[in-house]
């Protein structure tokens, strides 16, 4: 006869818990000495949104568009295909709007230039691709929610990067129920200090720069640790946003800069980036997870949404995932 469920399942809790122990346990002594706090300017009261494009001019037009209506101090593209001048229908569109569009030409073949940015007039950074139109309502809620904390990144796209390993999908926006995130993309959508774009540029992580834009992906993946340690222990977990379906452009997705499958490059190139600058990566806590309601048009923490009440029995096994 077989063993009885429960029986079954505190071996399997047994096991995991060991393992999680023996391999898991972050502490400070996994750091080398590179973090930094950042000085932060002041500037709070508006936001800019800086959009990165390359040869997808369709999405472009449609993304400036929606955004535009957005009322953000300013709207900067960063165009990257610098060899190729700017078509006609956009410097038409700039021209109509050159008070709040903003054109930036890189200077260069390489991806780290999305983040090269001068000028910048406000505090309150997005950065988005092409291809992800988040609503005017989420963009107003998430920046009022960033001006109390400017320090923290507020963003769409949440990962569970794996200590010594690569990132995993759920507690994505595809996982609505497994609250597992340590870290955000930015380049999908996120609220962010502009200095954390000064401190990518820094010379600590010129060797990882050129990993990037080597392999033409990765940016995401390096400003991740950039944010985290630019902060101290105990404060390098983001701030979680969900909405109910994932505001990208399918078709223009399809037509991405890159179709570097994650395992063949974004991988080894992740756990390159712990090696060289250890794992400073902080599960975000329960409290820091929200989620849009649209009856009320703002982010409710998932402990008072109905979804909540999904998450909930998942995450005290946060640590053993």
């Amino acid at each position: 006869c077989g063993f009885p469920p429960n029986v079954l399942a505190a071996v399997a809790m047994f096991l995991i818990t060991a393992l999680y122990l023996t391999f898991w346990q972050v502490t400070d002594l996994d750091l080398p000495h590179v973090m930094r706090r950042v000085s932060f300017s002041k500037d709070t009261d508006a936001y800019t949104i800086v959009i990165a494009t390359f040869r997808r001019d369709s999405c472009l037009k449609l993304s400036i568009l929606h955004y535009l209506t957005c009322n953000p101090q300013e709207l900067r593209v960063k165009w990257q295909d610098f060899k190729r001048p700017l078509p006609r229908w956009l410097r038409q569109v700039q021209g109509k709007y050159s008070e709040r569009l903003v054109i930036d030409v890189a200077d260069g073949d390489y991806l780290s230039s999305r983040f090269k940015l001068s000028d910048l007039k406000t505090s309150a950074i997005f950065p988005v691709d092409d291809d992800v139109r988040h609503s005017c309502a989420y963009m107003r809620e998430a920046f009022r929610m960033w001006q109390r904390r400017p320090r923290k990144v507020f963003g769409f796209a949440p990962r569970h990067v794996q200590k010594g390993g690569c990132y995993r999908y759920w507690g994505s926006y595809a996982h609505l129920y497994y609250p597992f995130s340590n870290t955000v993309w930015v380049t999908k959508g996120a609220f962010l200090h502009r200095d954390y774009l000064k401190e990518y540029f820094s010379q600590k992580y010129d060797s990882l720069r050129k990993l990037v834009d080597g392999n033409t992906t990765g940016e995401d993946m390096l400003m991740t640790f950039v944010v985290a340690l630019s902060n101290p222990p105990g404060e390098r977990w983001p701030v979680v946003l969900y909405s109910r379906s994932w505001p990208g452009d399918k078709t223009c997705s399809n037509r991405a800069l890159s179709k570097t499958p994650v395992h063949t490059m974004r991988c080894p190139m992740l756990r390159h980036f712990q090696e060289v600058l250890g794992f400073p990566l902080e599960l975000s806590p329960w409290s820091e997870f929200y989620l849009f309601e649209d009856d009320v048009e703002t982010f409710v923490p998932f402990s008072q949404s109905g979804s909540g009440h999904w998450a909930m029995p998942w995450y005290p096994l946060r640590m053993y995932w």
